[in-house]
């Protein structure tokens, strides 16, 4: 097999078996490919290896092996390296698949991601990430990406951990943005469970001064809160809602606390509002007074 495409080359082969099971066998090969030809902000040259094989079960199954993922070359202007192997199989065909990750590592510039670990009835998955210089990677953004990611717990309850940084982003348009930060669990089935923060200081845009947001989720579906802090120059707010989520029937809540500081005076929760929102109907229902302004006596319901 040999196809030119884009400056470069693509060329290996491939054996497939149809006696009894299928079985296959792939061994790819990149040479020169310029991706800057079809995408100018994707201007580079990369070649590498790209093994696989794998073969269908009797029980309906599949397993799938990939013992070499070596992909090198130069990609906006930078050193591209990924390497790695994976192995992935449904042997049994019950739709309970099994990935295993010994390794892979994906390197661009001094731009880092690692992943390793495995995906069976119990997981164990780390992701390593490290961007010292993100404006490498992703055109117009600089600033510091750090963090991990950690998938643990059983197939039928998985639990995400997460803990990423994003340290000074100097974004398009001249924004910036000191710090955004993710910190947290979720464990998204059978149900929600979840506690879970994310942070954005010290930020600015045109005349726009942003000194602090901070959101929080944290509960069950039966229970759970979010809350909602902004810090800024042109409205400060505290917000807090609770409720229950049922899947079939929808949403239901309150507003239990509201605090909000504009320029024309504050605003203040006079009582709870009730909150809901029906599944069925897709309609969003709110009783009960909302703000009321303490400056003018003006009030929303």
């Amino acid at each position: 097999m040999l196809i030119d495409t884009l400056g470069g080359s693509i060329s290996g082969s491939a054996e497939v078996n149809w006696a009894s099971l299928v079985s296959w066998k792939t061994d790819i090969n990149l040479q020169n490919i310029q991706p800057g030809l079809q995408w100018p902000e994707a201007e580079g040259d990369i070649s590498g290896q790209l093994i696989t094989d794998g073969h269908l079960t009797e029980n309906g199954g599949w397993v799938v092996d990939v013992p070499t993922i070596d992909i090198n070359g130069v990609f906006r202007n930078y050193p591209l390296l990924v390497q790695g192997a994976l192995k992935a199989d449904d042997v049994r065909g019950v739709g309970e698949p099994h990935l295993n990750i010994s390794q892979l590592t994906i390197n661009h510039g001094d731009n880092g991601l690692a992943v390793s670990g495995e995906l069976n009835k119990e997981w164990d998955l780390n992701v390593n990430i490290d961007f010292p210089e993100l404006s490498d990677s992703v055109p117009d953004v600089h600033g510091k990406l750090i963090g991990n990611v950690a998938l643990t717990g059983e197939l039928t309850k998985p639990r995400i951990d997460l803990d990423i940084d994003a340290l000074g982003l100097q974004l398009p348009k001249k924004a910036t943005l000191n710090k955004a930060s993710i910190e947290g669990y979720i464990v998204p089935s059978p149900t929600i469970d979840a506690d879970l923060s994310i942070k954005l200081l010290d930020g600015k845009y045109q005349k726009q001064v942003l000194n602090d947001l901070i959101i929080r989720f944290s509960g069950k579906e039966q229970a759970h809160k979010l809350q909602i802090d902004l810090n800024s120059n042109v409205i400060d707010s505290h917000l807090v809602f609770k409720g229950s989520l049922d899947r079939t029937q929808g949403w239901t809540g309150e507003l239990s606390e509201a605090d909000v500081i504009t320029e024309i005076g504050p605003w203040n929760l006079d009582k709870k509002a009730d909150l809901a929102y029906d599944i069925k109907k897709r309609r969003i229902i709110c009783s009960g007074k909302l703000l009321e302004s303490g400056k003018n006596g003006a009030l929303f319901e």
